[in-house]
């Protein structure tokens, strides 16, 4: 297990840790963080692989939300069964990170009716996608994910598609409603 707390600068390649579940080997994704005393990470650098695997996930979250939207096509059943692979696939090839994940979109989906859900995990992807496509760390980040959300959820609402192009901005101000 690696583990790092209060350190700046620090730069991982070519490394791997067991997950502490299944005990399989996971790649650590490659780049430069900072740690803070807690041990959590954040992104400075990060190569390009990093930013595949990002919109990977975005993908996958992107095709669930398609199909949980399909009400016509895709019964509960079927929608979340493939949300569930999904998650699944994203929690085996991400480790640790892909779990925490997997487990707050799985809390999400437990509070939220399906009409609502697929609005939320869509934002979600937009989300993924614009942390994908950040040149570098951006401050204050959970609150501008948060944005990238909610006005996710407002396109979706008003019957329109969000593309990762016409997010809400870094630094922009929005009024954040309370969290779904």
């Amino acid at each position: 297990m690696i583990v790092v707390e209060g350190a700046t600068g620090v730069t991982l390649s070519n490394s791997s840790e067991p997950c502490p579940e299944c005990g399989r080997r996971s790649t650590v994704m490659e780049g430069t963080y900072d740690f803070d005393g807690r041990g959590i990470a954040t992104v400075i650098v990060a190569p390009e692989w990093s930013r595949q695997a990002l919109h990977q996930v975005q993908r996958d979250l992107a095709e669930a939300a398609r199909v949980l939207r399909d009400t016509r096509n895709y019964s509960d059943d079927r929608a979340y069964a493939a949300l569930d692979r999904r998650l699944e696939r994203i929690e085996k090839q991400y480790g640790r990170e892909g779990r925490e994940l997997a487990d707050e979109i799985r809390a999400v989906k437990k509070r939220n009716p399906r009409q609502k859900f697929w609005m939320i995990l869509g934002g979600i992807a937009i989300a993924v996608g614009c942390l994908a496509d950040l040149p570098q760390a951006i401050e204050n980040a959970a609150g501008w994910l948060t944005d990238v959300v909610n006005w996710s959820v407002e396109q979706y609402e008003s019957g329109r598609e969000p593309r990762v192009q016409d997010a809400p901005s870094p630094g922009s101000q929005r009024e954040r409603p309370p969290r779904p």
